[in-house]
């Protein structure tokens, strides 16, 4: 019966000690604008060939754009209001990823899926849209190491020799 419950506090205080870890893995960051709905947005001059084509996610201006054939992920990007780079601590980095999906024969596929630093090294490469096209704007932010975090390690040390010493009486 003893062990029964020394084996049980054992398991709690693993659990408990762990626990502080859960907020410094990955997470996608959602939206500031998330409130807002989605909007059309018509972005071509008068008697122009244009398409429409969706832009979700981090953006600050998210919606279904109506734009004039030609134009380059980075001018859709552009009118979108960009991605939307949150304030974050010095110790979080963050990764904002660019995909774009396209309807073809064999259904919706990704074309294109950067990260946005890379993106920005090579304009030259940026796709024309087309007309369908959806590109969606995903941030992930790492957390770093914090305070926190040491003290759940600290706490775990502590709660593990105390509960070494307890087995040991």
């Amino acid at each position: 019966m003893l062990m029964t419950y020394k084996f049980s506090l054992l398991i709690l205080v693993c659990i408990l000690g762990t626990s502080g870890f859960a907020h410094a893995q990955p997470r996608i960051s959602s939206p500031t604008n998330q409130n807002q709905s989605s909007a059309y947005i018509y972005l071509a001059t008068p008697n122009s060939i244009t398409i429409r084509s969706s832009i979700t996610g981090e953006v600050r201006y998210p919606g279904l754009y109506e734009i004039e054939k030609g134009w380059r992920l980075n001018e859709l990007l552009a009118a979108a209001g960009g991605p939307v780079l949150n304030q974050r601590r010095l110790q979080d980095t963050r990764t904002t990823r660019i995909r774009i999906s396209r309807e073809t024969e064999n259904g919706r596929i990704v074309i294109y899926d950067e990260l946005y630093d890379n993106m920005l090294l090579s304009p030259e490469d940026y796709p024309v849209i087309q007309q369908g096209d959806w590109v969606s704007v995903e941030s992930v932010v790492n957390e770093g190491f914090s305070k926190r975090d040491l003290l759940s390690v600290v706490g775990l040390g502590i709660s593990a020799v105390n509960l070494i010493v307890t087995l040991l009486k």
